[in-house]
């Protein structure tokens, strides 16, 4: 019997621009979003989807009058297409920046600084060892004077829609009531309320949506940190409000069943100095909008719990 060597078959290979594509259809949930966020036709974006599909010899996507829903094999490829886009817009950032050192100042409210940032910046840090980040936490208000002020190149952070300028920001997410159930059903004794000093958004946002609704109130606890506010909401001391994706785990939210005036949502945004930004400044906000593009990991969750 005569021996033959075995025949290779080429294996398919992913397509990072067909990946993208399948990406951004996705998050924009149609073909027509999809194509106006990265700018190619409708047909163009259909063609590519259909190449995907045979490349990996499976549906990805089902089309409906509602939208685009991912079937249960496009829901895997789609964690590994975001990872070997993140992998290569890493990559190309590298490489496209000197190795000399520079000196960021990055300023940001505490809900981020303690969520979405750190591995963030682990990660830029790993690419840019020799860049320097110095992180200023505080209020909206009073970072946004430093940015003013040149005393920080960049600026992360949360406002309302009616105070940011039009677009679309990063991502946006619901501002959601939170505390105890009982203290709201009280008619015996105003709504005890555990705010933010007064120039925070949110402070404002709850007493103008009681004010509107008739509803009696009376802040009892003020605290500039977010931590010690969610404390004194498990404490029971009184009700409050953040945007979903800063709420701790086991802060019991308040739903519509309330009552409590619904609050809007916060749209994220990166702002720059107007002085001549420095490389490690420059190459830090383009890390930052490409990583953080779409509705991070842990706010749909935090909006669910409503």
């Amino acid at each position: 019997m005569d021996w033959h060597a075995p025949v290779h078959y080429p294996r398919p290979q992913l397509d990072l621009e067909l990946l993208r594509t399948f990406v951004a259809v996705v998050e924009a949930g149609s073909f027509t979003a999809a194509g106006h966020r990265i700018g190619r036709s409708q047909s163009t974006i259909s063609n590519q989807i259909s190449k995907l599909e045979t490349l990996t010899g499976t549906r990805l996507l089902v089309r409906s009058k509602q939208g685009v829903a991912v079937t249960a094999e496009g829901a895997v490829l789609l964690g590994y297409a975001r990872d070997l886009l993140r992998i290569e817009g890493d990559a190309m950032a590298a490489l496209r920046l000197p190795a000399g050192a520079g000196k960021v100042r990055l300023g940001t409210q505490e809900g981020l600084a303690v969520t979405q940032l750190p591995p963030l910046l682990n990660r830029f840090m790993r690419l840019h060892p020799a860049f320097e980040i110095e992180v200023v936490s505080g209020m909206a208000v009073d970072l946004t004077e430093m940015l003013r002020a040149e005393q920080l190149d960049l600026v992360l952070m949360r406002q309302r829609r009616s105070d940011a300028p039009p677009g679309d920001g990063l991502w946006r997410e619901p501002v959601l009531w939170v505390g105890h159930a009982q203290l709201v059903q009280r008619d015996d004794a105003p709504l005890p309320l555990v705010v933010y000093p007064v120039g925070c958004f949110y402070r404002a946002s709850m007493l103008e949506g009681l004010a509107r609704q008739g509803i009696e109130h009376r802040v009892i606890y003020t605290a500039a940190c977010t931590a010690s506010l969610q404390a004194a909401v498990l404490a029971g001391l009184g009700v409050s409000a953040f945007a979903a994706g800063t709420i701790g785990e086991g802060v019991p939210v308040l739903g519509a069943a309330s009552g409590l005036p619904a609050l809007g949502d916060v749209v994220v945004r990166l702002y720059r100095s107007k002085k001549k930004q420095n490389t490690a400044a420059e190459a830090l906000a383009e890390f930052i909008e490409r990583s953080l593009g779409s509705n991070p990991v842990g706010v749909q969750a935090a909006s669910s719990r409503r």
